[in-house]
């Protein structure tokens, strides 16, 4: 049943090369890229929640993200601070 339709959702062949994604390997690679997309949505979703349940937290995210500057684009070095 997914063979057809999750090899055709990514286009049933690998990018780059003329071989074909099986039917297995469209489904698992249809479910990863949904799976990534659905935990990175919810994890923000629920990040947010959590930041409006939680003032203070929130004043102090905001407090430390606006000391770091908003005119300046963050380097490697940054991850120190």
């Amino acid at each position: 049943m997914c063979q057809g339709a999750c090899a055709g959702r990514v286009g049933g062949r690998i990018p780059g090369t003329q071989r074909a994604l099986s039917g297995l390997d469209g489904a698992q690679a249809y479910v990863l890229i949904l799976a990534g997309y659905e935990t990175t949505a919810n994890a923000l979703a629920f990040a947010l929640y959590l930041l409006s349940a939680n003032p203070g937290k929130r004043d102090a995210l905001l407090a430390e993200v606006d000391g770091f500057g908003r005119a300046r684009v963050p380097t490697l070095h940054d991850l120190d601070r």
